[in-house]
């Protein structure tokens, strides 16, 4: 048996990062040799709770020090760029946190970073491990419902303060540089993701929101981009200020023969046809070992030398951070933005 990939994680801001360094504890093909962020709280905590040996502030002082294979990366996302970039010059591949950055210009420098150095480079969307996301997006792939011709996804809660989020989080999520414009890019970015990838790059983009309901310094606490195609329309919705949960996070398709209906927690979907118009169930399977987290599929990508596909594609990913960045160009401006940008 070979010896288990070296991974380090790199920025623990991001609260994703402690599900995946739980993940990549569980699975016994790589280990976790060193992190590298800020905050020694942090770091601390990565050292007790999941045995890294060493700890750095950054990254450079990490690649300078260690032999490592890849990076799980869960910084703010305007430092995915640079980091990506410090790590693609060693050849030490990364897995990043959703959404791919904060701009289009940042992600467009982690795609071409990534294909100079011929890393693998990946961007973990949550959706992509749903049973009841991933049944909808095979069947509407299938063509169960004909012609695609409407997307919607919702994704709501009532804050990531309210919502318990750590502080290290939030902060930053706050902050218009670090992430971007609020709720848009931190919820919308989920429809621009399955926009993306269904239907590909489009039209127009238009964009309405605003800080209507928090009454401390935020950018925008909800958000609704639309997203003309030539023959389609993707929605993607995104609220900070969401009271209790149904609608939580769900995704709509329609098509020319039928609809899917999917929440990204349950363990199946509801499929509307002509010949069960009031829909039936069809259960979503188990996803296979190996692709049912983000880190299984990251270590299942380099071992195998694939590149990620499905949401999780930076193709993908750079598509929806298009979309997102015509949407904060459009809410800002009042204006509709043509693509591309």
């Amino acid at each position: 048996m070979s010896e288990p990939l070296r991974l380090a994680a790199v920025g623990l801001v991001h609260d994703h990062i402690w599900g995946a360094l739980d993940h990549l504890r569980a699975d016994s093909r790589a280990t976790l040799v060193a992190v590298a962020d800020d905050n020694a709280p942090l770091r601390r905590r990565v050292i007790e709770e999941y045995g890294a040996r060493n700890e750095y502030t950054s990254v450079d002082d990490l690649l300078a020090h260690e032999s490592v294979d890849a990076i799980l990366c869960g910084s703010e996302n305007n430092r995915h760029a640079p980091i990506v970039e410090a790590a693609a010059a060693r050849g030490v591949h990364v897995m990043a946190e959703k959404p791919m950055a904060a701009s289009y210009e940042q992600a467009r420098r982690m795609l071409d970073a990534a294909r100079r150095a011929g890393i693998t480079l990946m961007i973990n969307w949550p959706t992509a491990w749903s049973r009841a996301i991933n049944q909808a997006l095979t069947l509407a792939r299938e063509g169960r419902i004909g012609k695609l011709f409407y997307l919607k996804y919702h994704a709501g809660h009532n804050g990531p303060r309210e919502l318990g989020c750590s502080e290290y989080f939030y902060s930053w999520l706050f902050d218009a540089e670090k992430n971007g414009p609020g709720a848009l890019m931190d919820y919308c970015c989920y429809g621009a993701d399955f926009a993306a990838y269904l239907l590909g790059t489009p039209q127009f983009v238009a964009c309405a929101g605003g800080k209507f309901v928090k009454d401390y310094d935020i950018p925008l606490d909800n958000a609704v981009i639309l997203m003309q195609y030539a023959g389609s329309v993707g929605i993607a919705e995104a609220s900070w200020t969401q009271i209790g949960h149904p609608p939580y996070y769900e995704l709509v398709l329609m098509g020319s023969a039928g609809s899917i209906v999917a929440g990204h927690h349950d363990d199946a979907v509801t499929l509307v046809t002509p010949e069960a118009p009031n829909g039936q169930k069809v259960p979503a399977p188990e996803l296979p070992r190996g692709r049912d987290n983000e880190v299984a599929y990251f270590i299942s990508c380099l071992l195998e030398k694939t590149s990620p596909d499905g949401l999780v594609d930076p193709e993908v990913g750079l598509a929806a951070q298009q979309i997102l960045e015509a949407g904060a160009r459009a809410v800002k401006d009042h204006t509709m933005v043509p693509l591309p940008l």
